[in-house]
């Protein structure tokens, strides 16, 4: 009987996440459990599994920005209404809407952002292998007009990173 029940809970349980957002799933295991925090470490696991989500990723995004534009008057009531309403009217993720804004402040205020594969990516919907077509399509027209294309795309090559394994923990 046990385990029918447990097995019922489990099913109600993933039909509940299909329709919570992480914060009612955290605040939900929270009052479940009686413990806030593992209510926080489950938002926090699911944030890291969804890529982020729009509470902990959107005030990210902004400090981002408002390290780097704040010093021109951009504010966080301003970028804040942009934000949402590119994610509820356009159904824009996270990521395009931080590259175009990105994109427009740079305009804007006459500075020089870089913008990554992925970032592009995010923007348009192509394809890694279409970008890198299209870029490669650019950086000829750029070359005919007698333009240095390295102006405009600087290949970067990734880092290195050392990634250290603990078969036997840290002790």
């Amino acid at each position: 009987m046990d385990n029918k029940n447990g097995t019922a809970q489990r099913q109600q349980e993933r039909k509940d996440r299909q329709t919570l957002t992480a914060k009612e799933m955290a605040v939900k295991s929270a009052k479940r459990t009686g413990n806030e925090r593992a209510g926080v470490k489950l938002l926090a696991t699911m944030q890291a599994e969804n890529g982020g989500s729009h509470i902990m990723y959107k005030d990210t995004l902004i400090n981002n920005l408002l390290a780097n534009y704040g010093k021109y008057g951009v504010t966080r009531d301003e970028l804040e209404p942009i934000i949402d309403d590119g994610m509820q009217n356009y159904d824009l993720s996270l990521e395009a809407i931080y590259s175009g804004l990105k994109m427009s402040l740079a305009s804007a205020f006459n500075e020089h952002e870089y913008f990554s594969l992925d970032d592009v990516m995010a923007i348009t919907g192509e394809s890694k292998t279409e970008l890198l077509q299209r870029i490669e399509q650019c950086r000829q027209e750029l070359i005919e007009a007698g333009e240095n294309p390295d102006e405009y795309f600087k290949p970067v090559e990734p880092q290195r990173a050392a990634v250290y394994y603990f078969p036997n923990g840290l002790n």
